[in-house]
């Protein structure tokens, strides 16, 4: 797991060298990423490590610290886009969505877990707006880097970065939501809360990791992936109509434990 830290007297390399040295002579201590312009260590440790042993020998070196919330994508926002499989699975991801869903030029479209807008940004000739909705400030800076390049109007576009029950509009035609949802601790709610956002025979369409055995993060995540069954018995629970279940994509990924396979389903529902 990381734990995110914001260290007072952080000025250089040879100070996160000696933080480094030191703290890994810690057990369960992995090592440490840093953002000195910032202020920001990112500890990389077990659930066992005491984050009272990290912070006080930090404090002994004459660095200061407090734990902060943790953008997990703080470090890997920048270059998310330069990964060709995370582009190949986004496109396949809009393709099969736009095969099954017939998209009209006045809808609105929301990608939930937007990140740097692989998926959501594929819209914008289709539709009349897009909301792009993520919780990491870090990732949104990029996408909105992106946007103000696209030789179109700014309104056509939305950024959420508030919980999604705390968005007004109710009258969403599509969602769309790639490699988000094993990063929520209660998906079931997530998809409650969609449902209330979403119009009358409008759609969410949730692309995902098949269950694999938690090797495809290197940090913890709230779900290895899905048994798809769990999901659509939530989609119903809520009240969607299941109008399409398929693996869209598999691929291969360099692992601690070797290459591996993994395989990414698509849950399209009705309300």
């Amino acid at each position: 797991m990381k734990t995110n830290l914001l260290v007072n007297n952080l000025q250089c390399t040879h100070c996160v060298s000696t933080i480094n040295k030191e703290l890994r002579k810690i057990n369960g201590v992995y090592g440490i990423e840093a953002d000195i312009a910032n202020q920001r260590l990112v500890i990389d440790h077990t659930e066992d490590v005491s984050l009272q042993q990290v912070s006080s020998t930090l404090t002994e070196l004459g660095y200061p610290n407090s734990i902060s919330k943790l953008d997990t994508f703080y470090f890997k926002a920048a270059s998310w886009d330069s990964n060709p499989r995370r582009i190949a699975q986004a496109e396949k991801f809009f393709k099969k969505i736009t095969e099954i869903i017939p998209l009209k030029p006045t809808d609105t479209v929301m990608d939930f877990g937007c990140g740097t807008g692989l998926v959501g940004l594929q819209f914008t000739p289709y539709v009349s707006k897009l909301i792009m909705a993520d919780n990491s400030a870090a990732m949104l800076s990029v996408l909105k880097e992106k946007i103000a390049a696209l030789p179109i109007e700014a309104s056509k576009f939305e950024i959420l970065s508030a919980p999604i029950k705390e968005f007004a509009n109710s009258e969403i035609d599509v969602v769309v939501s790639l490699m988000t949802f094993h990063h929520i601790e209660e998906p079931e709610l997530v998809i409650n809360e969609l449902y209330q956002k979403i119009k009358a025979g409008g759609y969410l369409a949730i692309g995902d990791l098949a269950k694999e055995d938690g090797s495809f993060h290197e940090e913890k995540v709230a779900h290895n992936g899905f048994d798809t069954e769990i999901l659509i018995n939530y989609l119903q629970a809520a009240g969607f109509k299941i109008i399409f279940n398929e693996i869209f994509n598999q691929f291969k990924k360099e692992t601690t434990t070797g290459i591996k396979e993994y395989k990414q389903f698509l849950i399209i529902a009705k309300k």
